[in-house]
């Protein structure tokens, strides 16, 4: 059989068999039963060492504690057909949330998303990867787009601000209030005298100890009840009545 075609075999041997290949190969050219010409021989080991080599994955570059984020750029939104797999850091994704993806930022950064024409903002932490499409900077729960009004155009220019996580903070006061629920609100947002429309609140339980981003919708109490906040039924269902209430901002 032609020099060439020993070679040719032997490199095919390499690919398909591996490092079992690459040693044969080896084996062979050593006892000088393959004398294949040296360059024959290189291009051959190359090819098998190739094979060997152990595959790799693609995988984000770890967000540097100095990172940046645009001021403003194309949002987008991501529901409920992913709602209970895992984030980018191993959380359960729930479109209820206030939480959003962003290609670099720092996992827990929180990210103050505003919509330019009505001047409605939300805070969202980062918990995921993403947006993949071009042209896209941010891609937020389906609660935070509820309430910046992206649901039905799907996308939306934005802007964004990076902001110190609420419960860092050094000015942060805990106080306890009792909260009932009102079966008009939805997601996260309360009803409280006690803080101003707008205003970001962290809220904790006993049974809940993790905070909940929630925004005080309006002031205007529904009810004369002895509560200081109104919630919604999913608030309430996580809080229960007696709550620990932080102010974010």
């Amino acid at each position: 059989m032609p020099k060439l075609v020993l070679g040719i075999v032997a490199g095919v041997m390499g690919v398909y068999f591996g490092c079992f290949g690459l040693l044969l190969l080896l084996i062979l050219y050593l006892r000088q039963s393959l004398p294949l010409p040296s360059n024959l021989f290189f291009i051959s080991f190359l090819a098998v060492l190739a094979a060997c080599a152990p595959a790799t994955q693609t995988a984000f570059t770890p967000p540097t504690a100095n990172a940046q984020i645009e001021p403003e750029g194309r949002a987008s939104w991501y529901g409920a057909e992913f709602a209970g797999r895992r984030t980018a850091n191993g959380e359960i994704y729930d479109p209820s949330q206030m939480t959003a993806a962003h290609k670099t930022l720092p996992f827990g950064t929180f990210v103050r998303v505003t919509n330019p024409s009505s001047g409605v903002n939300v805070v969202v932490r980062i918990n995921d990867r993403g947006p993949f499409k071009p042209g896209r900077v941010i891609d937020v729960s389906r609660a935070a787009a509820e309430q910046l009004g992206m649901i039905g155009p799907g996308t939306m220019v934005v802007g964004l601000e990076i902001i110190p996580d609420p419960g860092q903070s050094p000015t942060v006061v805990g106080t306890s209030m009792l909260m009932a629920s009102d079966a008009a609100l939805q997601g996260y947002n309360v009803i409280t005298s006690e803080y101003r429309v707008g205003q970001l609140l962290l809220l904790s339980s006993e049974t809940h100890p993790e905070p909940i981003i929630v925004r005080v919708a309006s002031s205007k109490m529904p009810v004369s009840s002895g509560v200081g906040m109104f919630g919604s039924s999913t608030l309430f269902s996580q809080l229960g009545s007696n709550v620990m209430v932080v102010v974010g901002d």
